[in-house]
C-alpha cells in the first residue's frame, strides 16, 4: 500500500488487520521487489533486499543485484 495510507489502517475492523500483513512503500521500485522477489528473511519482506537503483536511461529497474530466487 501507499506509505501516505498507512495512518488509514486504523479504519480497518480488528478483526480484518489480524488476518492481513500491511507493508506500504513509498517508490515504484518497493512495489517490484515484493512482488516478483520472494521474502528471504523472517524480520519482514525488504529486510534482506537491496536498495533500489533508480531507472537506467531506458526507464528499467535494475535488478542486477538483487538475491537469486530459490527453486
Amino acid at each position: 500500500m501507499p506509505k501516505g495510507n498507512e495512518k488509514d489502517v486504523r479504519d480497518v475492523p480488528d478483526e480484518v488487520r489480524k488476518k492481513m500483513a500491511f507493508t506500504f512503500v513509498s517508490t515504484m521500485d518497493e512495489v517490484l521487489l515484493l512482488a516478483l522477489l520472494p521474502p528471504t528473511s523472517p524480520a519482514g519482506p525488504l529486510a534482506d533486499r537491496p536498495e533500489p537503483t533508480p531507472p537506467t536511461e531506458t526507464g528499467r529497474l535494475e535488478l542486477a543485484d538483487a538475491p537469486a530466487a530459490r527453486g
